[in-house]
């Protein structure tokens, strides 16, 4: 189960230990499982921010360098890297709580900048 909860400090040090660290806690980990950040996206991410992450799928695809479209399961593999991972875990935080302010316009506001 995602832990929606924890408070992220990664992106406020530049220390990649830390990030990989928080990375696993979020997913209940002591070490990197691929098929459990897999499930997780899958039966719980996906379905949890379904309503909410459109535009979010929409501007990925929009500003995507790679040759092929993005499904849903890859957008939330690539939020999950450093750069957007604090933000995206905000969003989950959010839509979580049924309390959605501002996270998912400043997660699009920062792919944007990717152009």
């Amino acid at each position: 189960m995602y832990n929606y909860s924890l408070k992220l400090i990664y992106n406020t040090l530049d220390d990649d230990d830390v990030y990989r660290n928080e990375l696993m806690k979020v997913f209940g980990m002591h070490s990197y499982n691929g098929v459990t950040i897999n499930n997780t996206i899958n039966n719980e991410l996906i379905p949890l921010v379904k309503d909410h992450f459109q535009l979010v799928y929409k501007t990925m695809n929009k500003y995507n360098k790679f040759p092929f479209p993005l499904d849903e399961s890859v957008c939330m593999t690539l939020l999950l890297s450093w750069e957007y991972f604090y933000l995206f875990h905000l969003c989950i935080g959010e839509i979580k709580e049924n309390k959605i302010e501002n996270s998912i316009t400043n997660l699009i506001s920062e792919l944007k900048k990717t152009e």
